[in-house]
């Protein structure tokens, strides 16, 4: 799935190869996913990576300052003095009407004079009021407060209330703006085209982190981001064109999206879950054939395999996901447990946060309770073989192995399934195995190996694919195991070799 360079298919590489005025290609190159070999020696000045390194949740103050509608405004004034800070947010945290900032009563005393004070804020309060998820990298923040010209952005926490506030006085004391290598282009892109020119600052972004020495897990953290606001954007444009539904929606990305696990060669899985009301699925397909279409056009092509919110079995009603869910669970055949592969991986990008957060518990009650369907999971990746022959050599195609299918693909499935098993909402897949380490589902020794192992597959993957573009050719889980030193090589070897043996204990724990 060579998405980013318009492959899909080995056939469509091999003709890519051969002619590399495909189109796609071209449109690539032009936006800067592609760049001549003989540009890129030009150095970039440092980047600073605190933004890039750091979540809200780690940045924000927390718990957010409230005051009531009706409150004096001399009163919330004093407020701000006393916890010393810049803003109050009007009304709760599960129903934030507005924001008001030192700057909005010093305007407000400049228009009504002393008699300002004794108004209700809300009669100064500013709004819509910018949010966050709390997940949200440091450096969305920044991006989003410089482009909206404000100096404070809420932040939302898991269930969608409002869980804290992050300050452009504490954003950038700790990060220059000027040093940022991806900002906030996606959240104010206008039309497909613009999404797609803001989209295609990824790689270069992810060179220059990479660069500067950041992990390779969190630059994949950073453009599932991308994708993400990608999607959301895309929803946004979509809702502006087919208009308002006739009730609640929620959007979904699945797979390494909502793991947090996306590389440069991301896919277009989405699904939508819609309330069941008259109309409602003709919106609904109207809606989701549309997202897909923009973020076609945007950089992420369709998915080959067809999960995408468009289709009807990606579109569903609350209870039809339940009984889709359960039938995936029940009768586990390849079919289903590929479905399953992305599904449990979702997270939310638009709409209602609650049928996302029940549809998720859900889930995993139904999943949790089966036994067989672990079993089932197992089997799916039990016939993987690591590609590892005779005195420790990797196996090669085309001097190239395939690390994701090799090294991720197993680790990821693993940690899912003991997720599932034990109840773990957690997506990423270190923190999976981390918990399951905790629930007893992997001895720590094996657990810390899986995570170490997890960390130095995606380094691989990515500086190959960084590899790729630099050469002009599509980007590619396949590691030109040349480029390796015959040090990381052997390394390579002997953890593929040990990842079946650590694997086929866990999942036969797993199963029992």
């Amino acid at each position: 799935m060579l998405a980013w360079a318009g492959v899909r298919s080995l056939a469509e590489a091999q003709r890519f190869t051969a002619a590399r005025n495909d189109g796609t290609m071209r449109h690539h190159a032009e936006a800067g996913w592609h760049v001549a070999a003989a540009s890129r020696g030009t150095a970039h000045a440092p980047a600073d990576t605190f933004a890039y390194r750091h979540t809200l949740a780690e940045l924000m103050s927390a718990p957010p300052v409230f005051v009531r509608p009706q409150t004096p405004l001399a009163e919330a004034v004093a407020t701000m003095t006393r916890r010393g800070i810049g803003a109050v947010l009007v009304g709760d945290p599960a129903d934030m009407k507005g924001i008001v900032t030192e700057r909005d009563v010093m305007r407000r005393l400049a228009d009504a004079g002393a008699d300002a004070l004794a108004h209700p804020v809300e009669r100064t309060m500013n709004r819509p009021v910018a949010t966050l998820p709390s997940a949200s990298p440091a450096y969305r923040a920044i991006a989003r407060l410089e482009r909206l010209g404000i100096r404070h952005v809420a932040v939302t926490g898991p269930d969608g209330s409002i869980a804290g506030m992050v300050s452009a006085r504490d954003l950038l004391r700790r990060s220059a703006s000027a040093a940022l290598v991806l900002g906030d282009e996606i959240a104010k892109a206008a039309s497909p085209a613009e999404l797609a020119r803001a989209f295609a600052r990824t790689p270069a972004a992810a060179e220059r982190l990479r660069a500067e020495e950041l992990g390779a897990r969190r630059i994949a953290g950073l453009i599932s981001e991308e994708v993400r606001a990608l999607t959301a954007r895309a929803a946004d444009i979509a809702l502006e064109e087919v208009g308002a539904p006739p009730g609640d929606w929620a959007l979904m990305v699945l797979g390494s999206a909502g793991r947090g696990e996306s590389l440069l060669v991301p896919d277009q899985d989405n699904a939508l879950i819609h309330a069941d009301a008259p109309g409602m699925d003709n919106w609904a397909e109207t809606f989701g054939t549309r997202v897909n279409d923009i973020l076609d056009t945007a950089g992420l092509p369709h998915c080959k395999g067809g999960v995408m919110a468009e289709r009807p079995a990606w579109r569903l009603t609350v209870q039809g996901w339940r009984d889709r869910v359960a039938h995936w669970v029940r009768r586990a055949g390849n079919e289903d447990l590929l479905n399953v592969d992305i599904f449990f991986d979702l997270r939310h990008v638009a709409g209602k946060h609650g049928l996302t957060e029940t549809l998720q518990a859900d889930a995993l009650n139904i999943a949790r309770t089966n036994r067989a369907f672990i079993s089932a999971l197992n089997d799916l990746v039990a016939g993987l073989q690591a590609p590892v022959g005779l005195f420790g050599r990797l196996r090669r195609v085309e001097g190239r192995l395939d690390i994701k299918a090799a090294g991720l693909l197993p680790v990821v499935a693993f940690a899912r399934a003991a997720a599932l098993h034990h109840g773990i909402a957690a997506r990423e897949t270190p923190v999976r195995l981390t918990a399951a380490i905790a629930a007893g589902a992997l001895p720590e020794s094996d657990g810390t190996q899986l995570v170490d192992m997890h960390r130095t597959f995606v380094e691989l993957a990515l500086d190959q694919q960084l590899a790729d573009i630099a050469a002009g050719s599509p980007p590619s889980y396949r590691i030109e195991l040349s480029r390796l030193d015959r040090s990381t090589r052997r390394d390579l070897a002997e953890s593929l070799s040990s990842l079946d043996d650590i694997l086929s204990l866990a999942w036969s724990t797993l199963s029992t």
